[in-house]
């Protein structure tokens, strides 16, 4: 999340951007806590995607999606990646 900050305001010199996209992730990480399985499942949307990514999910904020891992027995979520919806985040998934 530092990156996207830091992106915002070096490169595009919007410091209240950046201030209020980090605050409405934050926000929506904090919903993750209560409503952890809010999120569309990644296999939902990719054929050929990598056994250890089966079980993420993602949810979108503004122009950005969470990536996340939500481990229902342990009652924990886990936090993956943070892309901007532009980036071609299917590649990561992809099996080699």
């Amino acid at each position: 999340m530092q990156s996207i900050y830091s992106y915002i305001t070096d490169k595009l010199f919007n410091d209240t951007a950046a201030y209020r996209l980090e605050d409405t992730i934050k926000r929506k990480l904090s919903y993750l806590e209560d409503f952890p399985e809010t999120g569309t499942r990644i296999n939902s949307h990719l054929d050929d995607i990598s056994k250890e990514f089966k079980e993420c999910r993602k949810i979108t904020v503004g122009n950005y999606l969470i990536i996340y891992n939500y481990f229902k027995e342990e009652q924990f979520t886990f936090v993956t990646h943070i892309f901007h919806q532009m980036q071609n985040y299917g590649q990561l998934f992809q099996n080699d």
